[in-house]
Protein backbone atom coordinates (compact mmCIF):
# COMPACT_ATOMS: atom_id res chain seq x y z
CA UNK A 1 0.00 0.00 0.00
CA UNK A 2 1.56 3.60 -1.49
CA UNK A 3 0.36 4.90 1.54
CA UNK A 4 0.47 4.14 5.26
CA UNK A 5 -1.54 5.68 8.07
CA UNK A 6 -0.56 5.94 11.64
CA UNK A 7 -3.12 7.27 14.37
CA UNK A 8 -0.89 8.64 17.67
CA UNK A 9 -1.66 8.70 20.93
CA UNK A 10 -1.37 12.21 20.87
CA UNK A 11 -4.23 12.82 18.48
CA UNK A 12 -2.01 12.63 15.74
CA UNK A 13 -2.57 11.13 12.27
CA UNK A 14 0.76 10.12 10.44
CA UNK A 15 0.34 9.26 6.76
CA UNK A 16 3.75 7.59 5.67
CA UNK A 17 4.34 7.31 1.73
CA UNK A 18 5.82 4.48 -0.12
CA UNK A 19 6.82 3.39 -4.33
CA UNK A 20 4.90 5.28 -6.31
CA UNK A 21 1.66 7.41 -4.42
CA UNK A 22 -1.51 8.38 -6.90
CA UNK A 23 -4.23 10.21 -6.41
CA UNK A 24 -6.40 7.19 -5.44
CA UNK A 25 -4.01 6.74 -2.88
CA UNK A 26 -4.08 10.26 -0.90
CA UNK A 27 -7.55 10.49 -1.43
CA UNK A 28 -8.53 6.90 -0.27
CA UNK A 29 -6.47 7.85 3.04
CA UNK A 30 -8.24 11.18 3.19
CA UNK A 31 -11.50 9.39 3.32
CA UNK A 32 -10.52 7.05 5.50
CA UNK A 33 -9.28 9.63 8.29
CA UNK A 34 -12.18 11.95 7.41
CA UNK A 35 -14.69 9.22 7.69
CA UNK A 36 -17.03 11.26 10.15
CA UNK A 37 -17.20 14.53 11.43
CA UNK A 38 -16.35 12.80 15.34
CA UNK A 39 -12.83 11.63 13.76
CA UNK A 40 -12.15 14.59 12.20
CA UNK A 41 -12.59 16.33 15.21
CA UNK A 42 -10.57 14.21 17.23
CA UNK A 43 -7.68 14.81 15.64
CA UNK A 44 -4.55 17.45 16.34
CA UNK A 45 -2.31 17.10 13.65
CA UNK A 46 -1.11 15.64 10.54
CA UNK A 47 2.13 14.45 9.13
CA UNK A 48 2.21 13.51 5.80
CA UNK A 49 5.65 12.03 5.02
CA UNK A 50 6.74 11.76 1.24
CA UNK A 51 10.55 11.54 1.83
CA UNK A 52 11.22 7.27 0.57
CA UNK A 53 8.34 7.63 -2.19
CA UNK A 54 9.47 6.67 -5.53
CA UNK A 55 7.42 9.17 -7.25
CA UNK A 56 4.03 10.88 -6.95
CA UNK A 57 1.68 11.27 -10.26
CA UNK A 58 -0.91 14.13 -9.59
CA UNK A 59 -2.30 16.83 -11.57
CA UNK A 60 -3.62 20.23 -10.62
CA UNK A 61 -6.95 18.84 -10.28
CA UNK A 62 -5.80 16.15 -7.92
CA UNK A 63 -4.66 18.40 -5.77
CA UNK A 64 -7.79 20.59 -5.94
CA UNK A 65 -9.62 17.82 -5.01
CA UNK A 66 -7.47 16.96 -2.08
CA UNK A 67 -7.15 20.23 -0.68
CA UNK A 68 -11.05 20.59 -0.77
CA UNK A 69 -11.15 17.34 1.16
CA UNK A 70 -8.72 19.24 4.08
CA UNK A 71 -10.54 22.75 3.39
CA UNK A 72 -13.84 20.15 4.82
CA UNK A 73 -11.53 19.05 7.93
CA UNK A 74 -10.66 22.47 8.87
CA UNK A 75 -14.22 23.76 8.78
CA UNK A 76 -14.97 20.85 10.78
CA UNK A 77 -11.76 21.43 13.13
CA UNK A 78 -10.05 24.71 12.98
CA UNK A 79 -7.52 23.53 15.46
CA UNK A 80 -6.01 20.55 12.70
CA UNK A 81 -2.55 21.37 11.60
CA UNK A 82 -1.10 19.63 8.71
CA UNK A 83 2.47 19.26 8.02
CA UNK A 84 3.51 17.30 4.43
CA UNK A 85 7.23 16.21 4.27
CA UNK A 86 8.58 16.26 0.37
CA UNK A 87 12.33 16.71 0.57
CA UNK A 88 12.70 15.77 -3.51
CA UNK A 89 11.82 18.86 -5.73
CA UNK A 90 8.87 17.48 -7.42
CA UNK A 91 7.01 16.39 -4.21
CA UNK A 92 7.79 19.64 -2.67
CA UNK A 93 6.32 21.39 -5.30
CA UNK A 94 2.97 19.85 -5.93
CA UNK A 95 2.82 20.34 -1.87
CA UNK A 96 3.03 23.79 -2.06
CA UNK A 97 0.66 23.50 -4.89
CA UNK A 98 -1.71 21.86 -2.64
CA UNK A 99 -0.86 24.34 0.34
CA UNK A 100 -2.30 27.03 -2.14
CA UNK A 101 -5.32 25.22 -2.59
CA UNK A 102 -6.27 24.16 0.91
CA UNK A 103 -4.64 26.68 3.03
CA UNK A 104 -3.94 30.28 1.79
CA UNK A 105 -7.02 31.57 1.69
CA UNK A 106 -8.83 30.24 4.58
CA UNK A 107 -6.44 28.65 6.87
CA UNK A 108 -2.86 29.33 6.29
CA UNK A 109 -1.48 28.81 9.41
CA UNK A 110 -3.10 25.39 9.43
CA UNK A 111 -0.49 23.91 6.72
CA UNK A 112 3.28 23.94 6.04
CA UNK A 113 5.25 22.13 3.35
CA UNK A 114 9.16 20.36 4.77
CA UNK A 115 11.82 19.21 3.10
CA UNK A 116 12.78 17.21 6.76
CA UNK A 117 10.24 15.32 9.05
CA UNK A 118 12.48 17.00 12.08
CA UNK A 119 11.59 20.65 10.98
CA UNK A 120 7.90 19.07 10.26
CA UNK A 121 7.55 17.46 14.00
CA UNK A 122 8.64 20.34 15.27
CA UNK A 123 6.40 23.13 14.10
CA UNK A 124 3.37 20.47 14.61
CA UNK A 125 4.78 20.46 18.60
CA UNK A 126 4.74 24.31 18.71
CA UNK A 127 1.29 24.73 17.00
CA UNK A 128 0.22 22.26 19.51
CA UNK A 129 1.10 24.79 22.43
CA UNK A 130 -0.09 27.69 20.62
CA UNK A 131 -3.50 26.35 20.54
Amino acid sequence: MPIRIEYLEDNGVAFKGAGVVTFTDLKSANDSVYASQKKIKAISYQIVDLATIDNIDLSSEDLEQLAHQDQYAFGVNPDIRIAVVGPQDLTFGLARVWEAYACQMNSPQACKIFRKRQDALEWVAQSKKST
